[in-house]
């Protein structure tokens, strides 16, 4: 007789759940159908609790190159059934999986001060940048300046388009971004008073990364409501939003 499956609550890592026999409703089709998807950039809006961080987890784990030990994770689900997509795109491509979801600030210096605090520990992911033999030096100090926080702002605006850069030279891939509830700061922003700075911001830095990017392999973005999709991506004609209703 099998092991009950557990309840994991407040844990939204794929890796600890499944590894830890939690319950996991199998949505692993997903990333096939991200994968496959005719938009180049994913938006899916949703309510808080809807599984978005989750989910990004899933495609996390199973795309990214760095995580090949994470295979296993995969073969009691439905994906593993599809042997071609598995064997041309498991663990084949640099991931960068960045949260906004803790940026709650009440003026707009103090967000800032999050977003770096937020950019530099995805960099610090990615440390072994620093070490590789395919990156130039002014490349290097780049990622070390992000990793200590020492950047002015227009750093941070091109940071995520700069680091898939560097992940694609590294890895001879593109890379796939997932960012997770990018609205947050916006929304706080509208609250406190600080929205033209912050969407200024936000334009360079998601527009930056999702919008002709040659390094680009695909994006997936969440948030919570479409409140900002049109001052943010009004010029990006790659994206797709699928909110709740999209296919109603």
């Amino acid at each position: 007789m099998s092991e009950r499956k557990k309840i994991q609550k407040g844990n939204s890592d794929f890796k600890y759940i499944v590894g830890n026999n939690g319950y996991f409703v199998d949505k692993t089709l997903l990333v096939k159908e991200f994968h496959e998807n005719d938009d180049h950039v994913l938006l899916i809006p949703r309510p808080r609790r809807f599984g978005k961080t989750l989910n990004l987890s899933m495609i996390e784990h199973f795309f990214d190159i760095n995580k090949k030990e994470s295979a296993s994770l995969f073969t009691e689900f439905k994906i593993s059934a599809e042997k071609g997509f598995c064997q041309a795109h498991q663990n084949k491509y640099p991931v960068i999986n960045l949260s906004l979801k803790s940026v709650r600030a009440s003026d707009w210096d103090a967000c800032l001060l999050h977003i770096k605090d937020v950019i530099s520990r995805v960099y610090k992911d990615h440390k072994y940048l620093l070490k590789s033999d395919k990156l130039e030096d002014f490349e290097k100090q780049f990622i070390e300046k992000i990793i200590l926080e020492k950047g002015v702002q227009k750093d941070y605006e091109f940071s995520l388009l700069n680091l898939s850069e560097y992940l694609s030279t590294h890895f001879g891939a593109e890379a796939i971004i997932l960012v997770d509830e990018y609205d947050t700061p916006i929304i706080d922003g509208y609250k406190e008073k600080y929205y033209d700075e912050v969407i200024k911001f936000m334009q360079v830095f998601m527009g930056s990364a999702f919008k002709g990017n040659p390094y680009l392999h695909k994006g997936l973005i969440t948030g919570i409501m479409r409140i900002a999709r049109e001052s943010i991506f009004s010029e990006m004609n790659n994206i797709g939003v699928y909110t709740i209703t999209s296919l109603y």
